[in-house]
């Protein structure tokens, strides 16, 4: 098994070969990418890897939005875009059955000295452990219909 970003994964097939699984690392608002395309972006790259990969299990092993910061491109970190993005992935996994590890439970304030603020604001609670406003969202039986998340 393997992890890296979904461009160094499709660029270098025989460290995806050797193993039984895939990992991908995925983070739209890295990308620039507007926060109503980025749950299509994430998807896009899972099948990307899917499609280039067909005998092997893919995992989006890394995703999420942070919720202060400054912009990427088209990508502004915010509590309603962070909630948004948490909300869509969860729909899509669910729906799809696409295993995903959401980046990250909690903030780590910590990082804000390597990463920039938006570096220790990618947690679905705070600091204290209270969940930020609107994540109830994504946490509830509720699912977006598919034309949001595709």
């Amino acid at each position: 098994m393997t992890a890296d970003a979904h461009s160094a994964l499709s660029a270098n097939p025989s460290v995806v070969h050797a193993g039984d699984a895939v990992m991908a690392n995925s983070y739209p608002y890295w990308d620039g990418i507007y926060i109503m395309d980025a749950a299509s972006h994430l998807r896009d790259s899972y099948l990307d890897l899917k499609e280039q990969f067909p005998d092997k299990l893919v995992v989006i092993s890394e995703t999420g939005w942070p919720t202060t910061g400054g912009s990427v491109g088209s990508a502004v970190p915010d509590p309603i875009n962070a909630a948004w993005y948490f909300w869509c992935v969860e729909s899509r996994a669910k729906t799809e059955g696409v295993v995903v590890f959401y980046f990250e439970a909690f903030d780590e304030p910590w990082k804000a000295v390597y990463e920039g603020s938006q570096g220790s604001h990618w947690g679905l609670f705070d600091q204290y452990g209270v969940l930020k406003p609107y994540m109830e969202y994504g946490f509830s039986n509720s699912i977006l219909p598919e034309n949001y998340w595709k």
